[in-house]
Parts: structure tokens; C-alpha cells; sequence
């Protein structure tokens, strides 16, 4: 508010020196016959005019270099609370993984690029780790979340989508369709029911690898070179 205010008061103090000015010359010409002299002429009031012009411009452009360091600091506060966000836990053990085709068109893992990937599965329980070709099934079974603990805004939501199929999801501004797409891409963590990428419980597929094997768009599309 510093800067229109003091751009105001700039108006205001013109205004006054204009006014006060017109009212002592007109009243030094109705007294000049008295005196003979005019104390005031319509070059003073051009100067002091000036004057106020100058006096109060510096004020103005000072207000209008603090308002620009008000915005900057807002800006700096919120890099530095970026900064200082810690860091998302990730406990997945599923990556994805460069692989060929042995003989039986199973997939198996190699260091070279094929433009063929797998999800290289490693078992807890000690068993030989699996291999699944990479075909983009997304299966949403019964989920639950919320943002704000309490205040449930997905409830038991159910849907398939096959390797290939385009499924739209339609609604109205807040009816959760942008919330649906971060929850695939573990943004948020549901709340219960389970999401399956190529029948593995997304949860166990590390984070960097899950967001690597997806494509995302959103409303406000930016372009970096």
C-alpha cells in the first residue's frame, strides 16, 4: 500500500500549493493597488509547483524500490521453505530395468539399450527375483484418501485400465480427476485399497523408476529447453 499512498500525497501536496497559490496571488493582485507591489506571480506558483513535483517524486520511487524488496523477500522465503523441505521416504525394491527376450519371450535383464523394459522384482522371502515385462495395466482397487486426515474425498474407487486403453475420467472442477493421476504417481500415499502397475502394488516400485515408466500433462503446460 506504500506506493499509491505516497504517489497520492504527491497529488495532494500539487493540489494544495496549486490552490493556496491561486488564493494569495489573486488576493496580492486585489492588494496591489495598496501596495504596489504583487507579492506573488504566476511564475512563483509555476516554481514552487515544480519544487512540490520534485520534492515528492524521490519519495514515490523509494516506496516503489521497497515494494519491489517486499516482493522479493516473499519470493526468497518461499525458496529457501523449498529448500528446506525434507526429502520423501521411498521403501520400494521394484526398479525398472533394461531387458531382452530370452527363448521362452520371457524378459531378462541387460546393461545395453533395447527400448524394452521389465520390472525387476526382488522377494523378501529369499525366492529367485522375477521379472514382468512393462505393459502399463492400472488397476485401482477400492481407494481410499484423504489430503487432511478425516475429510475423505476419495472413497472406494475401482477402476482398470488395460495396456493400450484410453480411459477419461470426466467431472466437474474438484471432483478429484488431477487427484487420481498424483496418486498413481505416489504424490500422495492413499489411504486404503491397494494401486497396481502391471499387478505390482505401486508401493513397492521405487519412486524414480514408477514416475520414469509414466507420462504426465498437466492444465499448465510448461516448455524448458
Amino acid at each position: 500500500m506504500m506506493m499509491p499512498m505516497m504517489n497520492a500525497l504527491g497529488y495532494v501536496l500539487y493540489v494544495i500549493v496549486a490552490v493556496l497559490g491561486a488564493y494569495m496571488a489573486i488576493a496580492g493582485l486585489m492588494n496591489v493597488g495598496l501596495t504596489g507591489v504583487n507579492v506573488l506571480t504566476l511564475g512563483m506558483i509555476a516554481s514552487f509547483l515544480t519544487l512540490a513535483k520534485s520534492f515528492t517524486n524521490p519519495i514515490s520511487q523509494l516506496a516503489n524500490q521497497f515494494n519491489s524488496i517486499i516482493t522479493a523477500l516473499a519470493g526468497a522465503s518461499r525458496i529457501f521453505k523449498f529448500m528446506d523441505e525434507k526429502s520423501e521416504t521411498d521403501d520400494g525394491y521394484v526398479t525398472l530395468v533394461n531387458a531382452k527376450i530370452d527363448k521362452d519371450g520371457n524378459p531378462i535383464e541387460c546393461e545395453e539399450k533395447t527400448d524394452k523394459w521389465a520390472w525387476k522384482h526382488p522377494h523378501k522371502d529369499g525366492s529367485t527375483t522375477s521379472y514382468t515385462w512393462l505393459k502399463g495395466e492400472i488397476v485401482l482397487d477400492h481407494v481410499d484418501f484423504s489430503y487432511v486426515s478425516g475429510k475423505q474425498i476419495l472413497h472406494n474407487i475401482t477402476i482398470k485400465a488395460d495396456p493400450g486403453e484410453k480411459v477419461a475420467l470426466v467431472g466437474s472442477t474438484g471432483a478429484g480427476k488431477t487427484t487420481i493421476t498424483n496418486l498413481i504417481n505416489r504424490f500422495y500415499d492413499i489411504d486404503d485399497g491397494k494401486i497396481r502397475f502391471d499387478g505390482i502394488n505401486i508401493t513397492k516400485i521405487k519412486k524414480p523408476d514408477l514416475r520414469r515408466s509414466l507420462g504426465m500433462v498437466l492444465q499448465d503446460v510448461h516448455l524448458f529447453t
